[in-house]
């Protein structure tokens, strides 16, 4: 376990950065901090989980491994709830060209920090619907840098 992160809290991990997602959510949910709130359309979502998380829809929970940068594995995405799916996704900024999402008009770069595991469902499920996401920026991210 991580110094300063309690048992239950949930991490992400990318190369040299570690987010405390369970705190930026608690934070969000008591309003403490407001993130700009986006939808993506499936169109990215698709392209997210096949070159992202390396998912082939037609294989579905036959897969084997998982992404190399989120660990998602097929067989736990398809597992979840189709409730979850309108949970918002979490966007956090890692730094100029560090990322793996590149926002449109800027040189700002940031991680899907949680949420993967319900973009590969909504990806095998063909979702239409698009999906909120919560993007924070620098100053919000830090905060739940440990």
């Amino acid at each position: 376990m991580r110094e300063g992160v309690a048992e239950n809290e949930e991490v992400f991990n990318f190369l040299a950065t570690c987010l405390n997602v369970s705190r930026a959510l608690a934070d969000v949910k008591a309003g403490r901090v407001h993130p700009r709130r986006e939808h993506l359309d499936m169109s990215f979502v698709d392209a997210y989980a096949e070159q992202v998380l390396a998912l082939k829809r037609e294989l579905g929970a036959y897969q084997k491994g998982v992404g190399i940068f989120t660990a998602v594995n097929a067989r736990q995405a398809l597992e979840l709830p189709q409730n979850v799916l309108d949970e918002p996704l979490l966007m956090m900024y890692v730094g100029r060209n560090k990322g793996l999402i590149k926002l449109r008009n800027t040189d700002q770069n940031y991680v899907m920090a949680d949420g993967n595991h319900r973009m590969a469902r909504a990806y095998f499920d063909y979702r239409v619907k698009p999906m909120e996401v919560l993007i924070f920026s620098y100053s919000q991210t830090r905060k739940y840098m440990i």
